[in-house]
């Protein structure tokens, strides 16, 4: 995690640095991937560098706060086709959420859950700035891709959250995910296992 960057057999997870404003601006405008997400589409390129600029200034307290990864194809390093990444990061509980989304283009091939499964092993194996053993997931209640995506990983659905959050004008009610560091260290999940 020192450099920002971790590959897998397909995907290279790297810094996310301002050459990639096209492509999060080409993602964050498609009503497609805005659906079922906490944000409206983006309709200006001032919206993408504000959402940019943001997450630049996380790498600075390296992790502490949280972090964004560009989502790329390993033979393709320049090219952000997603992003995943920490936040609510709560060292005293020795917790944190992750986020995640992809351009449509590349739904339905298993680049979600490696990607994932990449920034779940970093947090749980590597040096993570803080003692961690809950990482936890949130999705709209009708995301059954996402749902999948975190239960083939071994997240477990701890509840509803109602009314959870405000956006899109309207209280929002979702499910919780979460994965314990010791379920994560029973389970056997390689990452080539979930590439199909």
């Amino acid at each position: 995690m020192e450099d920002g960057i971790i590959t897998s057999s397909r995907l290279l997870l790297r810094k996310i640095r301002r050459a990639d404003i096209e492509q999060i601006y080409d993602i964050f405008s498609n009503d497609r991937v805005t659906a079922l997400y906490d944000c409206d589409s983006f309709t200006s390129r001032q919206q993408a560098e504000r959402w940019l600029d943001w997450n630049i200034s996380l790498y600075k307290d390296k992790g502490i706060h949280g972090f964004r990864w560009a989502i790329t194809l390993i033979e393709d390093p320049c090219t952000l086709i997603g992003s995943c990444g920490v936040h609510c990061v709560n060292a005293k509980f020795h917790s944190l959420e992750i986020g995640y989304e992809l351009h449509p283009d590349y739904w339905g091939k298993g680049l979600a859950s490696e990607a994932i499964n990449l920034l779940m092993k970093t947090c749980y194996e590597q040096n993570f700035p803080i003692k961690l053993n809950r990482i936890t997931a949130i999705t709209h209640l009708s995301n059954f891709a996402s749902i999948s995506l975190l239960q083939k990983l071994g997240f477990q659905q701890e509840g509803i959250l109602k009314e959870y959050g405000f956006w899109k004008g309207e209280y929002q009610t979702v499910r919780l995910f979460s994965l314990l560091k010791e379920d994560w260290k029973k389970g056997i999940f390689s990452i080539d296992n979930y590439c199909v």
